[in-house]
């Protein structure tokens, strides 16, 4: 019972370089695999080559978190993932996301969650970096706030002149009771992920069935991006802007 209770941790540095191993074993079987899961497999249909990708894609991620604590590992991984065969996930088509049939008994969590509850808004920082720099995924990300009359040291309004739509972030970290007041006045997450007729309201009607993305084709162009201008993994810094507009562009159409 003793030990149990006293489990021996691994090391976080341990625990990477395993995971890094087992990615490039993955990514190089599945460089020659053959056989598939067909609709066994709802991220990617048994296909190999789109596993290889993701496998990839995992290992540049993990670097990438690693690479300030560990630069050499992580300078080292990232290289690896960028220039293994098969590449990065870096276009939409090749996204790793779970399609929910959304028949009732396999639906998007999400959108289980906001069936009965609805207290979840978009952060305050979300929506003001958004907002000011026009950034038109707003819509795509947001429901327009149910009121804008309302002026307190935790809202940002940008609605001049009562211009409509309306999008307003919620301050984060606040209690239950700091945030009750101002749930009316914020905006919730997308219509997209809402499964209709709820408790407290109607929104959406297809959230039963939206995506839950895994890694997408954005992160893996900002990946590139950073490695580019730090000059890692073959690249050079005058490439990163290409990058980040790919990453861009990806978030925008997805």
């Amino acid at each position: 019972v003793g030990g149990s209770l006293a489990p021996q941790y691994d090391a976080q540095l341990a625990i990477y370089q395993d995971l890094f191993t087992r990615l490039a074993d993955a990514s190089t079987a599945l460089g020659s695999a053959t056989n598939s899961l067909g609709d066994g497999d709802p991220i990617y249909e048994g296909d190999p080559a789109s596993w290889q990708r993701f496998a990839n894609s995992l290992r540049a991620r993990f670097a990438l978190t690693l690479i300030n604590q560990n630069p050499t590992l992580g300078t080292a991984e990232l290289a690896a993932a960028i220039n293994a065969p098969g590449g990065l996930i870096d276009a939409n088509s090749e996204n790793a996301q779970l399609n929910w049939p959304g028949d009732g008994l396999y639906n998007n969590p999400w959108s289980n969650n906001f069936q009965g509850r609805d207290d979840h808004r978009l952060s305050l920082t979300f929506v003001d970096i958004l907002a000011s720099l026009g950034d038109p995924r707003i819509a795509a990300f947001a429901m327009p706030a149910t009121r804008d009359t309302v002026d307190t040291p935790f809202i940002t309004k940008y609605c001049p002149g009562g211009i409509s739509p309306c999008y307003v972030g919620l301050q984060n970290a606040l209690t239950q009771s700091q945030a009750g007041p101002y749930i009316p006045y914020t905006s919730r997450p997308t219509e997209a992920m809402y499964p209709g007729t709820t408790t407290y309201g109607t929104f959406g009607g297809s959230g039963a069935s939206f995506p839950s993305f895994i890694f997408t084709a954005a992160e893996g162009n900002f990946i590139l991006a950073e490695a580019a201008l730090r000059g890692i993994g073959g690249l050079t810094a005058a490439q990163a802007p290409g990058f980040y507009n790919g990453g861009m562009d990806a978030s925008m159409r997805q």
